[in-house]
């Protein structure tokens, strides 16, 4: 009997002791810490140690301490939160302001670099990472931030990628640009010819250019390492994980070293706060609620008040989050919105949206059609997936008038095809949400590749120089032999025309 209890031990025990350090590395924004905080807590049920690079101000928006996910402290903190602030001021350093101003967008690249670069080089983190020897880091795979990935390297760390970006040609996953398009162009899966060529020459100058990487970083922030580019770092990834709403995204191919998951936002049971319920209730017409992000400035430019005059014009009541509008009998305006627990309410209509992974992937999940008005990064690209997939209708805001606005929003409501699209949408995505839960699927296999690594799941392509993944050496080879055969072929073309026009006809003699 106690050699069965003894070996029953046993065989229970590797599962009980086996605990893990593992570090959530990114940028300290809302949207990304909350993605990242998902996953954690499916790690930390399964008894991991868990911690994230956020800045203290996050634990109040997210209780973070109370989930049991333990903060990097940055010794930088004031220089990190001043450069986020001085980000989202009304200035030009904010990629949304000056949108709005001139109708330009643009990428905070040199913001975004400069919040990198405090974030490598704060001795505080570095000091945290030395002293608690983590097993593995999950790098957010985010054009902007990632130079976040020199920090895994320098100090010499497994990692995993996670994010909403799948890399094909960084990651060197098979692909063609006929029908898979650059994430950060507003460009659909069926594209004209005229796209194909731009699609095609972006993604082969981001071949060879990497604006959102200095080629020196290696060398700038990891000297004591050897030298490789941020490409072939980014290589050594052990898994790359992809948050895609297939019901948004695209379909494109995968190696099995990616693993894709579903939306993380969890549907939410939480009840909607009393002034918002008793401004629901009271609505004749239905409700629409409006959100541009965390990020969208405290401004009251001439581009947005045509939004509220639109808004006036219709019939609909509105709960909208910002300080662009005032609260009226028609309008409830707050800086901040349960836009989760709104979104679900049987008398909301439509939601107006920045486009934002995270609020579109909201009202997929609830079935609410969308009026986008995208503005910076990869928002037009959603815009684009909205209208293409029937969810609603995206506009140029800086260029929109005032009676289109109020037609489109309208022609959403009234039509009762982009309610049928969207509503088809939820009830797959509710579907799928039975058969898995993205956070523990993403827990699970961080947690294999910390057992077992992910070697066996690499593709040869990975450690390929790119023109032998471009297959750049067989073309050239190709293109010689068909140059040999066509100069053999000439000459000997010519020589038989010399020959033949060389020859003299015979003269009979008298």
């Amino acid at each position: 009997m106690k050699c069965l209890c003894f070996l029953a031990f046993m065989l229970v025990l590797p599962s009980v002791v086996f605990t893990a350090k593992i570090l959530f590395v990114c940028t300290p924004v809302y949207s990304h810490v909350q993605q990242m905080s998902f996953i954690a807590d499916a790690l930390i049920e399964r008894g991991h140690d868990v911690w994230i690079t956020s800045l203290p101000d996050m634990d109040e928006k997210l209780n973070l301490k109370k989930r049991k996910i333990q903060m990097t402290p940055f010794a930088q903190s004031p220089k990190l939160k001043s450069l986020f602030e001085h980000l989202m001021a009304d200035s030009d350093s904010n990629p949304i302001f000056t949108y709005l101003r001139t109708g330009k967008r643009s990428l905070p690249l040199r913001e975004a670099k400069a919040v990198v670069d405090v974030m490598i080089t704060d001795d505080q983190l570095s000091a945290t990472i030395k002293r608690e020897k983590f097993d593995l880091m999950v790098v957010e795979s985010v054009p902007v931030s990632s130079m976040l990935t020199i920090i895994p390297y320098k100090y010499d760390t497994p990692f995993v990628y996670f994010g909403p970006f799948c890399h094909h040609y960084q990651w060197r996953i098979p692909f063609s640009p006929s029908f898979v398009p650059f994430k950060l162009f507003p460009f659909s899966d069926r594209m004209s010819f005229t796209e194909r060529v731009l699609n095609t020459m972006i993604i082969v100058g981001f071949m060879f250019y990497d604006p959102f990487n200095d080629r020196n970083t290696a060398s700038i922030y990891a000297p004591e390492r050897p030298f490789i580019s941020m490409t072939e770092i980014q290589r050594q990834a052990l898994l790359y994980i992809v948050e895609v709403n297939e019901l948004l995204d695209y379909p494109y191919p995968i190696m099995p070293n990616v693993i894709k998951i579903g939306s993380l936002a969890p549907r939410v049971d939480t009840e909607i706060p009393e002034d918002y319920a008793k401004f629901l209730d009271r609505s004749q017409n239905g409700v629409v609620i409006v959100s541009f992000g965390s990020i969208f400035p405290n401004t009251n430019v001439s581009t947005l008040s045509k939004l509220v005059t639109a808004f006036t014009d219709t019939k609909y009541d509105f709960i909208i989050k910002g300080s662009f509008a005032e609260s009226t009998g028609r309008m409830m305006v707050s800086k901040w919105i349960p836009q989760k627990a709104l979104l679900k309410h049987k008398k909301v209509r439509l939601f107006i949206t920045h486009c934002g992974t995270n609020g579109v992937g909201e009202a997929i999940s609830y079935g609410v059609p969308m009026l986008g008005f995208p503005l910076f990064g990869d928002q037009p690209t959603n815009g684009i997936l909205i209208s293409s997939r029937g969810y609603g209708l995206q506009m140029d805001l800086f260029a929109a008038k005032t009676e289109d606005i109020k037609d489109n929003i309208n022609e959403i409501i009234e039509n009762p095809s982009y309610k049928s699209n969207i509503h088809k949408a939820s009830q797959i995505v509710q579907e799928l949400e039975k058969r898995e839960d993205p956070s523990e699927v993403a827990a699970f296999w961080i947690e294999h590749v910390i057992k077992f690594g992910g070697d066996y799941r690499r593709s040869a392509s990975v450690d390929m120089p790119l023109y032998q993944y471009l297959l750049l050496d067989v073309l050239a080879l190709l293109i010689l032999i068909c140059i040999v055969v066509l100069t053999l072929l000439f000459c000997c073309l010519r020589t038989c025309y010399r020959m033949t026009c060389s020859r003299k006809p015979k003269v009979k003699s008298s």
